[in-house]
């Protein structure tokens, strides 16, 4: 007897997986209606890996979200803009949360909107702006792999480097009761092909090293790898900033001192000049002051030898002008009196000899 947790489990084998977050989606196809029995299965198959999910509306016609969210004990979200304000935009959440994207089962109307680059729901714009890797199941009615349209989406999406879309499986179609139906692949396989998809994705960025030991054993590797390469690196940065901490506080210290010395040798070497200035033009002054008092004793002993000549000069010329003009008079006064007395006598110059002369009258009284 099966046990009660494998209750209603499909006999198939969990293929290893390193991935933590899974975002499903499930699109408009029959097979939709099998959702519950592969969640059920994928949660006891991988306990630690969060799941959350997301119905097209299309969808929901085959499951319904109330169901699911039974099942995994999380709110199920619908693929439609909300018609309320939201803080948070659940596009960017479907974009930014997941380390993989399962889609599941993919029909052709997602398939081509997801080729065509539509953003017209929110899983549809989160597809077109994730860097996580995708895995679709595709899920066709007759003829539709092969179809024109779908090689033209297959090509386009096969230029993605993080989209993989798994072919169908020949089935019991549904509709014409026929095994030409499409049907997608079982979820562990797509899980599978979803994890080499990841693993290679992981290579393409670590420049092709590492091995992979079936998916769990590259991703803790690298996992471990980028920790210890962010450590050391924090390790180098934090020491190098410590280091060069150091040399600026040197450097600053030793600038500070040669500003310091520079100062004191500038204020010293100012002092020196300027109380030689000062001295020199102490001794400056003295100089020029004694040849000012020189130059003006000279100028005042020649000006007073100048003054006490020229005064003995003006002596003598007035002394000599006037015993001129006495020697002048005395002769004028000779003159006068020789002609008022007439002819001396030669025994005695100072008498005259003929009678005197009358004086004539001026005919003024």
């Amino acid at each position: 007897m099966p046990r009660e947790e494998d209750w209603g489990m499909p006999g198939t084998q969990a293929p290893p997986t390193g991935i933590e977050r899974l975002l499903l989606v499930g699109t408009g196809s029959s097979n939709a209606s099998f959702l519950p029995l592969w969640v059920n299965w994928f949660q006891v198959s991988y306990p630690k890996t969060e799941l959350r999910i997301v119905l097209t509306r299309s969808a929901q016609r085959f499951v319904t979200r109330e169901g699911l969210s039974v099942l995994t004990n999380r709110v199920v979200f619908e693929d439609a803009w909300s018609e309320e304000p939201q803080a948070r935009k659940l596009h960017v959440e479907l974009a930014n949360w997941p380390d993989a994207v399962a889609v599941y089962p993919a029909g052709m109307h997602f398939i081509a909107r997801l080729a065509l680059g539509l953003a017209d729901t929110p899983a549809v714009m989160a597809l077109q702006c994730t860097e996580a890797p995708i895995a679709l199941a595709a899920a066709l009615p007759p003829g539709g792999w092969e179809s024109a349209a779908m090689r033209g989406h297959r090509a386009a999406l096969a230029e993605r480097p993080n989209v993989t879309v798994v072919p169908p499986v020949t089935g019991l179609s549904m509709t014409t009761g026929k095994r030409d139906g499409n049907q997608p692949v079982p979820l562990p396989r797509l899980i599978g092909s979803l994890e080499e998809l990841r693993v290679r994705m992981g290579k393409a960025g670590d420049g092709g090293t590492g091995t992979h030991a079936g998916g769990v054993g590259a991703a803790r590797a690298t996992t471990q790898t980028h920790a210890s390469a962010t450590r050391a690196a924090t390790e180098t940065h934090a020491s190098t900033a410590g280091a060069t901490t150091q040399t600026h506080a040197s450097a600053t210290r030793a600038t500070a001192e040669t500003h310091a010395s520079t100062a004191g040798a500038t204020t010293q070497t100012h002092a020196s000049a300027t109380r030689a200035a000062t001295e020199t033009h102490a001794s400056a002054a003295g100089a020029s002051a004694e040849t000012h008092a020189g130059t003006a004793r000279a100028t005042t002993q020649t000006h007073a030898g100048t003054a006490r000549a020229t005064t003995q000069t003006h002596a003598s010329a007035t002394r000599a002008a006037a015993e001129t003009y006495a020697g002048t008079a005395r002769a004028a006064d000779a003159a006068a009196a020789s002609e008022i007395s007439g002819p001396t006598d030669p025994s005695n110059p100072t008498h005259p000899t003929g009678p005197a002369t009358p004086l004539k009258s001026s005919g003024r009284a």
